[in-house]
């Protein structure tokens, strides 16, 4: 007869492993984007092992879900919003500008709080960057302010992305995963036959992913 703390540990791999296949993530991009090894993950998917809270509170946070959820304490899976300190009315979420960019200390946008939940992103992992990369160009014009979700920091589905490389310049690239071919694909708007790369992941490692573009905001 299995335990209590057998049927628990078995819950929890569950639950990470549903949340994971849901956010679109393989075993090994969970690794990547926790920092957790491989083999302990797929221990803790099979119900071989229980995580400490920390480990649960790291991955609730890629997965963006509840801790207690994963720690199978509450059913609710996804995290309660946190309190706005912003002057933003409750129907709004206030967001900041990086502090890491040239805009930092300017005022934040407000977003409608139900666009947010609508496309599932939580106010308090999105920021504002300013673009100053001009090969994003048109789609994306020099000044425009991009919204950020900074809790993607692996490359998974194509999109738009903010890259930091070892020199500590930050710029916004296509991004798109080559099937079967363990590349990644960087490109630009403008000149783009001239500036696409395809990267290994070894080469890609020498990049911090910063976040995935979902909004751009262009003031005329």
């Amino acid at each position: 007869m299995k335990s209590n703390d057998d049927t628990i540990k078995k819950e929890i791999g569950l639950r990470i492993q549903t949340l994971r296949k849901q956010s679109g993530m393989t075993a090994a991009d969970l690794q990547n984007a926790t920092g957790i090894g491989l083999s302990t993950l797929q221990n803790y998917e099979a119900g071989l092992r229980h995580p400490p809270i920390s480990v649960i509170k790291q991955i609730a946070k890629t997965l963006k879900a509840s801790a207690a959820y994963i720690a199978c304490l509450t059913d609710e899976q996804f995290q309660n919003e946190p309190q706005e300190t912003s002057p933003a009315p409750s129907s709004l979420a206030a967001i900041n500008y990086d502090l890491s960019s040239p805009s930092g200390g300017k005022a934040s946008l407000a977003i409608d709080r139900g666009i947010l939940k609508s496309r599932s992103l939580d106010p308090a992992n999105l920021s504002i960057i300013e673009n100053k990369d001009e090969l994003m160009s048109p789609t994306i014009q020099i000044g425009a302010q991009v919204i950020v979700d900074k809790s993607v920091n692996v490359i998974v589905n194509a999109g738009i992305y903010v890259l930091e490389d070892t020199d500590g310049s930050v710029m916004l690239r296509h991004c798109r995963v080559v099937p079967g071919d363990n590349t990644v694909m960087l490109s630009t708007q403008s000149e783009a036959d001239k500036n696409t790369k395809f990267l290994t992941l070894e080469d890609l490692s020498r990049y911090r992913v910063i976040g995935r573009v979902v909004s751009v905001v262009n003031w005329l």
